[in-house]
């Protein structure tokens, strides 16, 4: 999980101990979404482990992540291409 958080935050040029943190400008909520997303949904890690990894969230705000990267995912290409771009320089484009 720590890798994952590491390179989502290099992705957007941020430090992985911010992602966990409790600032919510919009770069660094949708980076912390993001890499929600990813540790749920690729990785399978319960709603409250991913929580817990990322700053002592609530399950019910991983929930909140994970669907809402799914709904602009699926209706916007820059959030398509930034979780294709993200799941292969995490995954190596083994997932998805």
């Amino acid at each position: 999980p720590n890798e994952v958080i590491e390179m989502v935050a290099d992705h957007f040029g941020l430090k992985a101990n911010l992602l966990k943190g409790k600032k919510r400008t919009k770069n660094l909520a949708d980076a912390r979404h993001l890499a929600m997303f990813l540790l749920r949904v690729d990785e399978e890690i319960s709603l409250q482990e991913v929580g817990r990894i990322m700053g002592g969230r609530d399950h019910t705000t991983v929930m909140h992540a994970v669907e809402k990267v799914k709904n602009l995912a699926a209706t916007l290409e820059k959030w398509q291409r930034e979780v294709e771009a993200l799941r292969k320089r995490v995954f190596g484009g083994l997932v998805g």
